[in-house]
């Protein structure tokens, strides 16, 4: 029977090591061992049809954030087919709300060696390494989501939020933070930007 691979990356690594240093009071996954993990034991006949059935039923739970239903549908769509990437990557926001840090990493790489055209794995790997204080790192996966979907102002303003907070004072931030301050729908992102903008110099 085929069971879904642990992934050893630099950037998980790199994760575990700044919530570690950071003190998160229950561990970086919440309980038990990053060795000991597994997504789920994987159906040795894959139906995509019923992950997609089961990840949709995940997202509604999710969007309800009844988060112990919407884990186990996103469980059971990866049960049928363990190689499906929508759900290992919203496995992993389940994971993220909860702070489980180490199990949300796994699931955004997951998600991301399965997707990798697809630009919102990358975008959450750098919202667990951008909280992890891994800036560099953080840096690193906003720009490959805004590689892959550039539209996507919500990627831009991560990237540029992260810059900002590394303390970087270049063009490429001076950019992004104009379109963020016109293109966001959201007034305090679009508010955020204008106040970032007008600290750079001139």
């Amino acid at each position: 029977m085929r069971r879904s691979r642990v992934l050893t990356t630099t950037a998980t690594a790199g994760l575990l090591t700044a919530m570690a240093a950071g003190g998160c009071a229950s561990g970086p996954e919440g309980g038990g061992g990053p060795d000991r993990y597994r997504t789920v034991t994987a159906s040795p006949r894959r139906d995509t049809e019923a992950a997609r059935k089961a990840n949709r039923k995940g997202l509604a739970h999710l969007e309800r954030d009844d988060l112990e239903k919407a884990a186990k549908d996103f469980q059971r769509a990866l049960s049928a087919d363990v190689e499906f990437g929508p759900a290992h990557n919203n496995l992993g926001k389940v994971h993220f709300r909860r702070e489980r840090w180490y199990k949300a990493a796994w699931e955004f790489e997951y998600a991301a060696r399965l997707m990798p055209d697809r630009a919102e794995p990358y975008n959450n790997l750098g919202l667990l390494l951008e909280r992890g204080g891994e800036l560099d790192r953080a840096i690193k996966r906003y720009r490959e989501a805004v590689e892959r979907d550039p539209d996507r102002i919500a990627y831009k303003a991560n990237l540029a939020r992260a810059l900002a907070r590394r303390g970087d004072r270049t063009q490429e931030l001076r950019e992004l933070l104009k379109e963020v301050a016109e293109k966001h729908d959201s007034d305090q992102w679009r508010d955020w930007a204008k106040r970032e903008l007008r600290a750079l110099p001139q």
